[in-house]
């Protein structure tokens, strides 16, 4: 088979960042590219005007998202960040999104409709945690309590006065626990269904056939699946507590901290808000737990390495829910504590199940980088299974 190597060269970042509004005349000469490789989505860049010290962060979009509805929620989000100031810390850190030069949209277009967004760089030494284990010994209890209230101050700014009716969906049914699991059940079933989230519903997956032929991996889906048929009252754990606007993908590596004056770490911001939409009152708590609550990532050399973190996790629950008080009613506040690990073992639960249905239809959504094992879904699908049986053990 004879192979073709495109001749073509790869479009500049800054030339898509030139179509944004960013106060200044933008010569391609004066910034410095940096890809940034976290995140399974996106395509992402950090630019450094390398005269003015300027910093953004630019984000090639994946189609899988609703982009105008991303769009519409951007601009919500800058309304409802600016009537927030009464109510926000001092160390708090406003997050802003160019516009395209010329118009009040937050997504450029280029000739090959690609969609891009520009943000400006969080200001000052700040620190973007990958997991819990990279914080330093000894500030992880203050980096999960502040990132606790960070989540509640984020809701807060959701819920000021804009519109509430107006918030779009990027990615409908991204957390909806019955959404996953009847597509698990439907991939179980061989039928022949739209890839898992995906607007185009021409994109049809159904259970890999090869499958069948490993005994090994036969046993181990044999396994996950009874665990998840036990484990299905999680789906409707959190029905009772009604919705609220989210922001819909919070794990650490999209909390920013920050030192404040004291030498005390904060998050100051929240970032990627391409998945604000309406969810479950407690989804971004029980996302940030899931994020947080097992120091051994998601994928640890072995599964005897899943533990949950009591520590961290109580701390988390505490800043969300001392920031509750402080917002709303120190009563309901701590009705929702009581709810707040069944959001931890729900969102745990359906991350299990997200990984193990895209493993079943061949790694579709959840991609596979070049070395990769080819498990690895089925694998992480496992550690999320292994910190809920820990989680019920607490």
């Amino acid at each position: 088979m004879i192979s073709f190597v495109s001749l073509t060269k790869e479009r500049s970042p800054v030339a898509s960042f030139q179509k944004f509004a960013a106060g200044f005349e933008i010569v391609p000469e004066d910034f410095a590219v940096r890809p940034i490789t976290t995140g399974f989505l996106h395509r992402s860049y950090c630019l450094t005007h390398e005269k003015n010290g300027a910093k953004y962060v630019l984000q090639r979009l994946s189609p899988i998202f609703d982009l105008q509805a991303i769009n519409t929620n951007l601009n919500l989000f800058e309304k409802a960040q600016a009537k927030s100031h009464s109510f926000l810390p001092e160390y708090w850190q406003k997050v802003y999104y160019l516009d395209v030069s010329g118009s009040k949209n937050k997504i450029y277009y280029d000739e090959e409709r690609n969609a891009w967004r520009a943000m400006v760089h969080v200001p000052g030494e700040i620190r973007v945690f990958n997991s819990f284990s990279e914080v330093p010994e000894g500030k992880r209890e203050e980096v999960a309590y502040s990132l606790g209230e960070a989540i509640a101050i984020f809701g807060k700014i959701l819920a000021t006065k804009v519109d509430q009716g107006q918030w779009q969906e990027p990615l409908p049914n991204f957390h909806d626990p019955v959404y996953h699991y009847k597509y698990l059940q439907s991939i179980l079933n061989k039928e022949e269904v739209p890839l898992s989230l995906s607007h185009d519903k021409r994109k049809k997956v159904r259970l890999d056939g090869k499958l069948k032929e490993d005994e090994e991996l036969k046993d181990r889906c044999g396994r996950l699946v009874a665990k998840i048929d036990r484990m299905g009252h999680l789906v409707s754990a959190l029905d009772d507590l009604g919705t609220a606007v989210t922001h819909g993908d919070l794990k650490i590596n999209n909390a920013v901290f920050r030192r404040d004056k004291e030498g005390k770490w904060r998050c100051v911001a929240l970032i990627d808000l391409d998945t604000i939409q309406r969810g479950g009152v407690l989804d971004d708590l029980g996302d940030a737990l899931r994020s947080a609550g097992n120091p051994a990532g998601e994928q640890p050399a072995s599964l005897d390495l899943v533990t949950i973190d009591k520590l961290i996790v109580q701390r988390l629950i505490d800043g969300f829910i001392d920031k509750t008080a402080e917002f709303y009613d120190p009563i309901r506040a701590e009705e929702l504590r009581k709810y707040t690990l069944k959001a931890y073992a729900q969102f745990l639960y359906v991350q299990a199940i997200r990984f193990f249905a895209d493993f079943l239809v061949g790694n579709r959504y959840f991609k596979l980088k070049e070395g990769e094992r080819g498990d690895l879904n089925l694998y992480r699908a496992e550690v999320q299974m292994k910190a809920l049986e820990e989680l019920e053990k607490l």
